[in-house]
């Protein structure tokens, strides 16, 4: 549903649907837990059932508004179709793999030697590194219809909007990065408590690799606009095996060989992912330079 939106440049119909989703999910998810009068098991049965609903409801006005808007009915099967749309879609499938892989990766490492309580704090100072994210995400969201356009108004309207682009989101993201940097152990003992303070090293690290992440969406999505999906899915599979790589021999030489010492496990892991989107980032400056030299021959 998503890609229709897209494909017909109503991005704001998207973030309207996704913003109910949302809305609705946090709404009857804080309601529950400030007021209602019942154990934790049922409190969290709730919350799962919450996300469901947050989910389907989008997708039921999602549905009714494509029917209206676009007098879409229900499609006919047909193989010839199917396998159009796998052809196209096949390379966007693999980088949205590859990425959640990126993404997740280490949580799965930590998890699997058994840094279970390593885990927990690397997790809580991974959850605020995304904040920049989300703003600098939407703001590549929805960005992509005015780069489409401008691509069939000329290369120089192009590449002067990417540009702007570029320096908006540095202008969203940075400041929280220097803030998040001096304030580290602050704000863990704010948002989550004094135990989880031990994380602050893995948050100063890890901000930082997300400051190279605030432009690597906006970087793929350039590309798509250039038709170029299959260098976004190379970049991401190098940054994929990178983090790979540097999370087990991080790992390795910092906890296991230390006597299975888990204190540096959230440092190890922080220090990957700095690593594998140092790889990305590269990976999208190079793809940048060589449209540079291109335009200039």
């Amino acid at each position: 549903m998503a890609a229709i939106l897209r494909g017909h440049q109503d991005n704001h119909l998207e973030a309207a649907l996704f913003l109910i989703g949302k809305v609705l999910y946090v709404a009857l998810g804080f309601g529950t837990l400030c007021f209602a009068k019942c154990g934790l098991d049922v409190k969290t049965r709730l919350m799962a059932v919450y996300f469901a609903l947050g989910a389907f409801v989008p997708l039921v006005l999602g549905t009714i508004a494509l029917r209206l808007r676009y007098k879409l009915g229900l499609p006919k099967p047909s193989l010839k179709v199917i396998m159009e749309m796998l052809t196209h879609g096949w390379q966007f499938f693999t980088i949205m793999f590859t990425s959640t892989l990126h993404l997740k990766f280490d949580h799965v490492l930590l998890w699997w030697f058994g840094f279970k309580a390593q885990l927990g704090v690397y997790g809580a100072a991974y959850n605020l590194v995304l904040i920049p994210l989300f703003l600098t995400n939407s703001f590549t969201e929805s960005m992509y219809p005015a780069l489409a356009s401008s691509k069939e108004a000329g290369e120089e309207d192009f590449w002067q909007r990417v540009m702007i682009s570029l320096r908006w989101i540095g202008c969203l993201g940075f400041p929280f990065l220097f803030w998040a940097t001096l304030e580290a152990s602050r704000i863990l003992d704010l948002v989550y408590g004094k135990e989880f303070v031990e994380g602050a090293l893995a948050l100063q690290i890890l901000i930082w690799g997300q400051g190279l992440d605030l432009f690597c969406p906006f970087f793929g999505h350039v590309l798509y606009v250039k038709e170029k999906e299959r260098k976004v899915f190379f970049i991401n599979l190098a940054s994929l095996i990178g983090n790979i790589l540097s999370n087990v021999i991080l790992i390795y030489f910092l906890c296991l060989k230390r006597d299975n010492d888990p204190t540096l496990a959230p440092i190890a892991s922080a220090l990957s992912m700095v690593v594998s989107l140092s790889i990305m980032f590269i990976g999208y400056v190079i793809s940048f330079a060589e449209f540079g030299r291109a335009k200039e021959s």
